[in-house]
């Protein structure tokens, strides 16, 4: 999830400023943006990026910040996710 949405902050960057790109990731790989993509600068264009996760360490520091909450529901279903995320 990290390295995607990191690429996806390189491809608006690239298009914004019209920069060349370069991202090597490790899944994700951009290294030239074709000629017919120029789309106009925007007027804004820190582009929020939302995620939704079950506990905050999962997109903690990717995504613009969020308040995260895991809903109220049976207790074992909630424990069973912790033991899962301790590796149990």
């Amino acid at each position: 999830m990290r390295e995607h949405v990191q690429s996806l902050h390189a491809r608006f960057e690239c298009l914004q400023n019209r920069t060349p790109i370069d991202f090597p990731g490790e899944h994700y790989r951009f290294a030239k943006m074709k000629n017919f993509v120029k789309p106009q600068p925007i007027e804004h264009p820190q582009i929020s990026i939302h995620l939704a996760a079950v506990l905050r360490d999962l997109c903690d520091g990717l995504a613009d910040p969020l308040i995260l909450t895991i809903p109220e529901g049976p207790a074992d279903v909630v424990a069973r996710i912790a033991a899962d995320l301790r590796g149990e």
